[in-house]
């Protein structure tokens, strides 16, 4: 099978491409929801006991038409980071996959599962890790994260100087604070998308364990 993962740079200049056309001024939280549905008329159907139904860690998946994002109903409606990143997720496939998944003729959900599992190994883990690195650049975009993140250490470093106390002894606890705010305030996603973000710019220090 002809696939091939494209390189974290490729992605980058992929999903910098991507928001350019569908989110041109760039803010944050990226309004992922409004893309879906009005920039790639694509619909979201909400399924109850969807993730049960497909016993894995997925929370969605891209019906076999390639016109509809079907997400577990109780993420949809309880998970709101869990759901935006679901979407994106489904939108890194529809973006980046398109042609892999058009080789897929199943009729149904468990013919669809049979086919991802009678997938290459390579290609199943390629495509999958693929989606979560695209859908993470287009929530976290890189420009947003550096400024944000630059902005939210000094802000929490300051804190520790007020209290006449060395940042530079308090690093994780301080990144701690800097994570769970670009996710919670800023970017909309869990602190696991922030980090993993924060790590692969190289903003996070050596070091810091979080």
């Amino acid at each position: 099978m002809n696939y091939r993962r494209r390189t974290y740079d490729e992605l980058r200049v992929a999903a910098t491409s991507f928001l350019a056309q569908h989110h041109p001024h760039g803010a944050p939280p990226i309004p992922i929801e409004e893309i879906v549905e009005l920039k790639l008329n694509l619909d979201i159907a909400p399924i109850p006991g969807l993730k049960d139904a497909m016993g894995s860690e997925a929370n969605g998946y891209l019906s076999m038409a390639c016109d509809t994002i079907y997400v577990d109903q109780f993420i949809a409606e309880n998970r709101e980071n869990r759901f935006r990143f679901t979407l994106a997720y489904e939108v890194a496939r529809w973006h980046l996959q398109i042609d892999l998944l058009r080789s897929c003729v199943a009729r149904n959900l468990d013919e669809y599962q049979e086919w991802h599992e009678k997938l290459p190994d390579r290609v199943r883990e390629d495509s999958k890790f693929e989606a979560y690195d695209f859908a993470g650049l287009v929530l976290v975009p890189t420009k947003h994260l550096v400024r944000s993140a630059d902005l939210a250490f000094e802000r929490a470093a300051q804190g520790f100087r007020n209290a006449n106390r060395d940042p530079d002894e308090a690093l994780a606890t301080i990144w701690g604070h800097v994570a769970k705010h670009l996710a919670d305030d800023v970017f909309q996603v869990s602190d696991q998308v922030v980090l993993k973000r924060l790590r692969r710019e190289r903003i996070l220090p050596a070091g810091v364990d979080l």
